[in-house]
């Protein structure tokens, strides 16, 4: 049995995934997921997604559920919003002689939840962030996300941890006026920021990476939640694509996999002599 799970959300759409209900039986499965890149113009400047995967060793039926981040684009007309499952807004500034400049939205992270509560997580791939006009989007990242490139700010953006959502980007100009960039929030990357560049914007994540000033936005966390084996590759680590192909960082709207491995047969037990249930483990079928 393997079964796939595809974003579904409209494009440029920054709300939450739509959530697919999977409900697995007893055995062992491999859970793989994707997050989402960010928007730009180029391929090469667009900040890449996470690849995580986890094992699941289940001793009954139950339910999971799965968010499915998608990609953003970029714009030189208006603001574009982030991939939906959390990626943040662009923001859209003008040249001096009122020219507007590109900047891209967030990609959406990808997870998979024990219920509809974003504390219920056990997996996250965190989505890239948006480029900027000259800033490249930031790769989403392991446990902690990464920086986009900053080519202006005074306090450059921290990114976001297991512990909290990215800082956003800020810089004073030579009046003492402050501009900065959006926080980010949990699962939600923030806002960019800027006035004569585009400024991009943070990707999903666990936690979401603050936007960036005048630059572009930095990638969200990923996370495999204590007590769960898997791994985690950043956007800027080799990994196999959805379609078996290696690629640098996940390019694209994101992704999920569960692939069931193998059924083990368990017989429980009752000891008279202790008044205690047992299990007896009798043999595993391979898939």
């Amino acid at each position: 049995m393997e079964a796939s799970y595809t974003c579904t959300c409209k494009l440029n759409d920054s709300e939450d995934a739509v959530p697919q209900k999977v409900k697995l039986k007893t055995g062992k499965y491999l859970i793989e997921l994707w997050g989402a890149s960010g928007g730009c113009n180029t391929k090469e400047r667009s900040g890449k997604g996470t690849y995580v995967w986890i094992s699941l060793d289940l001793v009954k039926e139950q339910t999971f559920w799965i968010f499915v981040g998608g990609t953003s684009t970029y714009s030189n007309i208006t603001m574009v919003k982030g991939g939906c499952n959390g990626g943040g807004d662009s923001h859209q500034g003008t040249f001096n002689d009122g020219n507007a400049l590109i900047a891209g939205g967030g990609g959406g992270s990808t997870s998979i939840c024990l219920s509809l509560f974003d504390s219920d997580r056990i997996a996250v791939a965190a989505g890239g962030g948006g480029c900027g006009r000259v800033g490249d989007g930031g790769n989403a990242g392991g446990l902690i996300g990464s920086n986009g490139t900053s080519i202006k700010p005074n306090f450059p953006g921290l990114g976001a941890s297991q512990d909290g959502p990215g800082i956003g980007d800020f810089y004073i100009d030579g009046n003492n006026y402050v501009h900065k960039a959006e926080n980010g929030k949990i699962k939600k990357g923030g806002k960019g920021y800027g006035l004569s560049y585009n400024g991009g914007c943070g990707g999903g994540g666990y936690y979401g990476r603050g936007g960036s000033y005048e630059a572009g936005g930095g990638g969200g966390s990923s996370f495999i939640k204590s007590g769960y084996y898997g791994r985690i590759q950043s956007g800027s680590e080799t990994f196999r694509s959805p379609e078996g192909i290696n690629e640098e960082g996940h390019y694209g709207n994101g992704f999920a996999r569960i692939k069931f491995i193998s059924y083990s047969c368990v017989v429980q037990y009752f000891n008279r002599n202790n008044f205690q249930f047992g299990s007896i483990y009798l043999f595993e079928y391979k898939n």
